[in-house]
Formats: C-alpha cells, sequence, structure tokens
C-alpha cells in the first residue's frame, strides 16, 4: 500500500501545500545517490591516481588532498546565508549539484586542450569540493524531512548500500578503462578524460533525479539559529558540540597520513592500475557491505551506543 501523500490543509479544507510523495521520494533518492556513486567512483576516487600521472610532487599531493577539503568545509559556514536566498532547498542543492558536475567536464576538457598540470588539477578540485559541501547542509535538512526519524538508520543503511554497490563497479570500470587505456587509446590522458566525462554524465542524471523529488516546507525556528563563534564557545556544554569535536580529530588523526596512501601504492609499491583499483574498489564495498546492519543497530540501540 502506498503511503499517503502530506499536506497542510487551510481553513477552508483546500490544500495551502504542494502534495509531497514521500514513498516515491525516497525511492528517486536511492537511484540518485546511486549515479552520485558513480562519478565518484569514476571521478573523485582517481583525482589523486591522475596526480601521480602528472607526476605531482609531494607537496602537491598533500595540497590536493587537504585544500579542498578545508575550503569546501569553510564553505558550508555560507550555506545557510545561500539557502535563505534561494528560498528552497531543493532549488540550492540541484543548482550546486550541477555546477558540480560541471568541474568534471571542465577537467576533460582542459585535459583535451593540452598543457595540464596539477596546479590546475588543485583549482578545480577545490572547486568540485566547494560545490559539493555547499550542497550538503541543504540536502541533509531536506532529507531529515523526508525520512522518518525512527527509520533513518535503516533507510539510509540500505540507501548506502545501493551506493557502495554501484560504487564499486563504477570503480572497476574506471580502473580497467586506466588499465587499457595506452593499447585503446594511446595515452593515458584520453583515458582520464574519459573517466571525467562518464563522471559527468553520471552527476547530470543524478542531479535529474533529485529535482524530481519532492521537498516538505522549510520552517525555520530562530531560537535554534547560531553563529560560528557561538557554536564553538558552546560546543562543550551540548551533545552535538561535542560530536563535532570528536569527528574532527578523528578526521585530523586519518588526514595526517591519507593523501599519501594513492602515491605509496602507485608509486613505491608500483602497482598497476587494475590492482590499485581492486584493493580500492573492495576496501569502499566492505564499508557499505555493513551499513545495513549498522543502520539497524542505530534504530534499535541509538547512534551513541552503536559508534562506542
Amino acid at each position: 500500500m502506498t503511503q499517503p501523500s502530506d499536506r497542510d490543509v487551510g481553513p477552508s479544507g483546500h490544500s495551502t501545500e504542494p502534495v509531497i510523495n514521500r514513498q516515491r521520494s525516497l525511492r528517486l533518492s536511492v537511484w540518485d545517490g546511486a549515479f552520485h556513486a558513480a562519478m565518484v567512483g569514476m571521478g573523485e576516487s582517481f583525482f589523486q591516481a591522475f596526480a601521480v600521472f602528472l607526476q605531482a610532487t609531494n607537496t602537491q599531493l598533500g595540497l590536493l588532498w587537504s585544500l579542498p577539503q578545508s575550503l569546501g568545509a569553510i564553505s558550508q559556514l555560507w550555506a545557510a546565508r545561500l539557502l535563505r536566498t534561494f528560498g528552497s532547498r531543493k532549488r540550492h542543492t540541484v543548482m550546486f549539484a550541477f555546477l558540480q558536475a560541471l568541474t568534471h567536464l571542465a577537467m576533460a576538457v582542459a585535459i583535451f586542450f593540452g598543457g595540464y598540470s596539477v596546479n590546475w588539477l588543485i583549482l578545480w578540485v577545490v572547486g568540485y569540493f566547494v560545490l559539493g559541501n555547499l550542497c550538503a547542509p541543504a540536502w541533509t535538512s531536506w532529507m531529515g524531512d523526508l525520512v522518518d526519524e525512527k527509520e533513518r538508520g535503516t533507510y539510509f543503511g540500505r540507501r548506502n548500500a545501493v551506493v557502495g554497490i554501484t560504487a564499486f563497479l563504477a570503480m572497476m570500470l574506471a580502473g580497467t578503462v586506466l588499465e587499457r587505456a595506452g593499447l585503446w587509446f594511446g595515452s593515458h590522458y584520453i583515458g582520464f578524460a574519459l573517466l571525467l566525462v562518464l563522471a559527468t554524465i553520471a552527476k547530470i542524471v543524478s542531479v535529474s533525479l533529485l529535482s524530481r523529488q519532492d521537498e516538505p516546507a522549510l520552517v525555520l525556528d530562530p531560537a535554534k539559529q547560531f553563529t560560528f563563534m557561538e557554536f564553538l564557545r558552546q560546543a562543550h556544554q551540548n551533545n552535538f558540540g561535542r560530536f563535532v569535536l570528536f569527528m574532527g580529530a578523528m578526521s585530523f588523526s586519518v588526514f595526517v597520513s591519507a593523501p599519501f596512501f594513492v602515491p605509496y601504492m602507485l608509486k613505491s609499491l608500483g602497482m598497476s592500475y587494475i590492482v590499485f583499483t581492486v584493493i580500492s574498489a573492495f576496501t569502499l564495498l566492505a564499508k557499505y557491505a555493513v551499513m545495513p546492519f549498522w543502520g539497524e543497530a542505530a534504530d534499535r540501540f541509538g547512534t551513541r551506543r552503536t559508534m562506542v
């Protein structure tokens, strides 16, 4: 049986808000996530491999990992202001997601015109992460209103399983293309450009599916609005603040060495593209394969107990 649609009804008995079909929107979100994962599997997952191919220095490899993610995180401070400008989480998310897709196309076009450098790659990857991070707060709020609070762990666990399988298949395809690029195209440059074009197409399909999802009315509570500095001053006094500090510490410890795993595998260990891809893809698959289990555990026992 289809879940009843949600709407607000005015005093006259007529609907004052558009019909919200949650079940349809959640199904579309699974497919949106799958195509987004295909973009990641064929694009983002090989940014560092492309930098190694371009003979990036260790400093450039560190910047390629840290600078885009740092600036992307900082850009979220302006996401709420931009959201108020757009007046809709859906319009906000669709716009920046589409622009993010175009960064792949720009990188591919630059390859065909020649003269590609690591510094240009870093610049485009910064744009990719900034645009993606500008989407994140609005999309998270939007999905939070679509998914019932008691079912979030189960839903996102299953959604992430589909996302993980798709990312795995996309990475395996990408690794095969790179491994055979020299034979097929006579140049690995063409192989990387082809992956970026495919990533662009996948993201545009994702954006199309995203645009077909319904958006519940956004209700802003002035009491819950605060500045970044106010958050920092009160972070240690509330659960969310302590969780953010915990995640920040964990991310810092991971990112100390993370930028150098890919060059270590490709340069120091001399792995081929297909071996590198298989190791990376199966690591990703293992992570997503257990997410349905952890999602159900979070719904049953709570997120804090599950994490601990």
